[in-house]
């Protein structure tokens, strides 16, 4: 990773089960009636802005532009690692995160974690390619966190380089 430059990160995907009226039903009982529906949540990291849509469409969608290698399409990895995760979380099983945990920076105090999580930025990868938008979502120090972030990361793949290249 040059400094100053940090990756390219995928967006954060939450799925959801909401209860959506279906309104034949509820026409035809006159009372209101429901159905599960599986939606997802994606939110560019660093962006308070959320698009919500049915998952199975959305992941459908995404598949397709991925075989057609759409412009606006998604790396495949990322493709096949969303539909890994909504398969998990149909299973109920909580999908594992993509990156080291935030929970393991040294530098964070336990509440700078905690407001980091809440912010949905679960790794340090994800804290080290925050956008202006996103430092300014943190408030004051947000820039700092990035800076050592980057930095982190920086030091961990000189130190994959160096373990690679002991290897040989």
């Amino acid at each position: 990773m040059a400094i100053g430059l940090a990756p390219i990160r995928p967006p954060f995907v939450e799925f959801k089960q909401v209860a959506i009226e279906d309104r034949q039903a509820s026409l035809d009982a006159g009372r209101r009636v429901t159905r599960n529906e599986n939606h997802v949540y994606i939110r560019q990291l660093g962006d308070k802005d959320v698009f919500v849509t049915k998952a199975d469409e959305w992941l459908s969608s995404i598949k397709k532009k991925s075989i057609l290698r759409s412009h606006d399409a998604f790396p495949e990895e990322w493709v096949e690692k969303f539909h890994r995760n909504y398969d998990l979380w149909k299973k109920g099983i909580e999908a594992p995160i993509d990156g080291t945990s935030i929970k393991e920076f040294p530098v964070l105090s336990p509440a700078e974690c905690e407001n980091l999580i809440t912010l949905k930025i679960f790794t340090i990868e994800d804290l080290a390619s925050l956008n202006e938008d996103g430092l300014r979502m943190i408030g004051l120090g947000g820039r700092a966190l990035r800076d050592k972030a980057r930095q982190w990361c920086s030091a961990q793949s000189q130190a994959e380089i160096q373990l690679t290249e002991m290897q040989k």
